[in-house]
């Protein structure tokens, strides 16, 4: 076969690989002051690119230039600020990188200083279903929702359905005062938001 430059059109070509994608909406463009927000969908391959820093500000929530006012005003982890801002244009990381496992509390500035939230979707992998999730009793866990798709509530805790007592998101919460009670409150778990489990 005949080349331009001798070089065949497949060498050094990087084969696809399939893509996740994953957009939270804060709640669905209105606005308030927290968002409980977890990652089901993160970049797992490429160095760095789960940095908490990097990725907030990608999704356009920091910036390094101090002219401009700042979205996010810290983000929580299991009720301590784990990203704050530090000093003159500098961020603070103190937990390092996002985690699918996990649940976080965006704490945002008000008044509004910009004209609505960017909404910025990520693109990596999906974080395993099967993935094991340490829980610890006597208080709370902060979980990320990974389910690729809505699940009834039964479905979603059924590993752990004698055990709990109390489960949170940011727009329900289902409490009981005994251990196998059935709650009604709740119909499907939605994808993306932080849960908070007390067992």
């Amino acid at each position: 076969m005949d080349w331009d430059d001798d070089t065949p059109p497949d060498t050094g070509a990087i084969p696809a690989v399939a893509h996740a994608y994953f957009q939270d909406d804060y709640d669905n463009y209105m606005y308030d002051a927290i968002d409980w927000i977890s990652f089901p969908v993160l970049n797992r391959t490429t160095n760095n690119w789960m940095n908490e820093l990097d990725v907030l500000e990608r999704q356009e929530l920091i910036d390094d230039d101090p002219a401009i006012d700042d979205i996010l005003s810290h983000v929580i982890y299991e009720n301590d600020e784990v990203v704050y801002y530090y000093y003159y244009c500098l961020w603070q990381n103190d937990l390092g990188n996002f985690d699918s496992r996990q649940g976080y509390k965006f704490v945002l500035n008000l008044p509004i200083t910009f004209s609505g939230i960017p909404v910025k979707g990520i693109s990596g992998t999906w974080q395993n279903s099967s993935t094991p999730i340490t829980l610890y009793t006597e208080q709370e866990n902060w979980i990320g929702c990974f389910l690729e798709e809505p699940a009834a509530f039964t479905d979603s805790f059924e590993s752990i359905w004698d055990e709990w007592s109390a489960v949170y998101s940011e727009h329900w919460a289902v409490e009981r005062s005994e251990p196998g009670t059935t709650p009604s409150i709740v119909s499907l778990i939605l994808i993306g938001p932080l849960i908070n489990y007390f067992l």
